[in-house]
């Protein structure tokens, strides 16, 4: 009935998205004894996530001459549906439609106009088997857009097979199948107006797949989380004879590749580069510091050596994210160095980085997440760089040499920030601002005082976890836990004395309490029973006394 009054109201409505209505079969939605007054006026009609999949409701509104772009994602779909669909009703005009997340395990009666260009048929539960070795040839001369990815394919033959029915496509999704063998050799003739190909999670078993560099339309090619091996040179030799370049991101991480880096600066459109967690070694080449457009470089997780200098980044203005972390990579970079980029992201874990903290990161204002950690670094952090920390969502400047003490500045975060300090040899007293962190690792070093901290005033959000262990605090707990009811892990493993406050019980999220290895006396507070989410209490190597109480169980 109300679908009726929207038809008074509306009578040339084009667009109408029911999205998440909690719409059955049993609404009749679509029943009707005339046709809807806007039914020959709509062009995009999405009931996404709704469950209309019997075959006994009815579509009794002309919608189908004019619709262009149909959403049935989620929609409890079977196959059976999708032939009563394309059946009855023709689709001239679609150029959109979009059928993820329906148990259709075979398209065989898919037939929806020979304009669409755009199909999006993800985790559908499609095979190999009921897909490609069949005679399904659907009419799709005018696709480009094709995703196919979380299905269960086994065979590369998919490119042979979807070239049989679409001669111009652009992007091709089938990350996340089983395909378990190789790229077929010949798929740079088969698929030369491909711009975008995407490979991701795939259980591909293959060399580095040279004929993909004779695709020379491609701007984008994702590989990643596969088993491919081989040299990467191979790849990039056989994009010689292209004119230009069109890659912009080019994705083989987590594979294994090896031998050593190529020159890449050919490659003049490339913006993202991720080749992290592979085995390549060697040198990065200077040439690198002469891709202008890049904005994400990811070479961390290689055994890439030698020195890093300012002419690895003397062009490259636009980088955003850099990953070199877990590579025997030393940085020599002098201090008055200024970047000639900001950076959101920079991660160069077990890089020497040098004798003292990094002076060229004042210039950096963006800084989201940093990761410096076990880089040689020694002496103070200085007081300019936590101020120009605000944006900072994750801290890690752990196992290095720092001995500073930390200034109680009036900082306040933008975030609620992870920050990771511990194996240092910082001391003194542990600021307040820093319990604005959601999780703060401070174990391993020379603090002597918490108070401030966990008695401090917080604004917003709080800690979750807290590790405080192997420093040298002594002395009794604070009694003011009440301000800090949103820890979940507290590690206090130090010098400890005195009894455990009964404050603690406040800390009605706890799910392990560690005071192990101190010198705590008297018995357990019975104030812990209200700890309902209590799984570790660990409390041995003390000096406590008493019964154990019935409500640990």
């Amino acid at each position: 009935m109300w679908l009726h009054m929207i038809g008074k109201l509306v009578p040339k409505l084009t667009e109408l998205r029911l999205r998440g209505c909690g719409i059955s079969h049993a609404h009749n939605l679509l029943r009707s004894s005339s046709p809807s007054n806007y039914s020959s006026s709509l062009v995009t009609l999405d009931l996404s996530s709704n469950n209309l999949s019997s075959s006994l409701f009815q579509w009794r509104f002309n919608f189908s001459s004019s619709l262009q772009h149909l959403y049935l994602q989620n929609y409890s779909l079977l196959s059976h549906n999708l032939y009563f669909l394309s059946s009855y009703f023709h689709f001239p005009s679609l150029i959109f439609l979009d059928l993820s997340y329906n148990n259709l395990t075979s398209v065989m009666t898919l037939n929806f106009g020979s304009n669409l260009q755009s199909l999006y048929l993800r985790n559908c539960s499609l095979t190999s088997n009921n897909l490609i070795f069949t005679s399904f040839n659907p009419n799709l001369s005018s696709l480009l857009f094709l995703d196919l990815s979380d299905n269960q394919l086994t065979s590369s033959t998919i490119f042979y097979w979807i070239s049989n029915f679409t001669f111009n496509l652009h992007e091709l999704d089938l990350s996340c199948n089983l395909l378990n063998g190789f790229i077929l050799d010949g798929i740079g003739n088969i698929m030369k107006s491909l711009e975008d190909l995407d490979l991701f999670y795939s259980h591909l078993q293959d060399e580095v797949p040279t004929s993909l560099g004779s695709i020379c339309t491609l701007k984008s090619l994702t590989l990643g989380y596969n088993n491919i091996s081989g040299d990467l040179q191979r790849f990039i030799s056989n994009t010689s004879w292209c004119d230009t370049h069109s890659l912009q991101t080019l994705d083989l991480a987590r594979n294994q590749l090896t031998g050593m880096l190529p020159n890449l600066s050919g490659f003049s459109f490339l913006q993202n580069l991720y080749l992290y967690d592979n085995q390549l070694e060697g040198t990065i080449p200077e040439s690198i510091g002469l891709m202008s457009q890049l904005k994400s470089l990811l070479l961390g997780g290689n055994n890439l050596g030698g020195l890093i200098t300012e002419s690895h980044f003397k062009n490259l203005s636009n980088l955003l994210v850099i990953s070199l972390s877990h590579n025997p990579l030393s940085l020599e970079i002098s201090t008055s160095w200024i970047p000639p980029f900001q950076l959101l992201s920079m991660q160069m874990a077990s890089c020497m980085i040098g004798l003292n903290f990094p002076i060229w990161l004042r210039n950096q204002h963006q800084l989201f997440s940093l990761d410096i950690s076990d880089g040689g670094l020694s002496g103070s952090v200085p007081e300019w760089f936590l101020p120009r920390s605000k944006n900072i969502y994750y801290m890690n400047i752990s196992f290095n040499n720092f001995s500073s003490e930390i200034s109680n500045l009036p900082l306040k975060f933008n975030y609620q920030p992870i920050i990771i300090v511990n194996s240092n040899n910082f001391k003194g007293a542990i600021p307040s601002f820093l319990g604005q962190a959601s999780e703060l690792h401070l174990s391993e070093n020379k603090f002597s005082n918490l108070n401030a901290l966990v008695c401090g005033q917080i604004e917003d959000g709080g800690i979750v976890i807290l590790d405080l262990s192997n420093n040298l605090l002594n002395g009794c707990l604070p009694n003011c836990w009440s301000q800090q009811n949103t820890l979940e892990f507290v590690d206090f493993n130090n010098n400890l004395s005195g009894e455990i406050p009964s404050s603690l019980g406040l800390l009605m999220n706890m799910e392990a309490l560690i005071l192990r290895n101190n010198c705590l006396t008297g018995e357990l507070p019975f104030s812990l029973v209200y700890c309902s989410k209590l799984l570790l209490l660990d409390v041995s190597e003390n000096k406590l006394f008493g019964s154990i109480p019935s409500w640990i169980g």
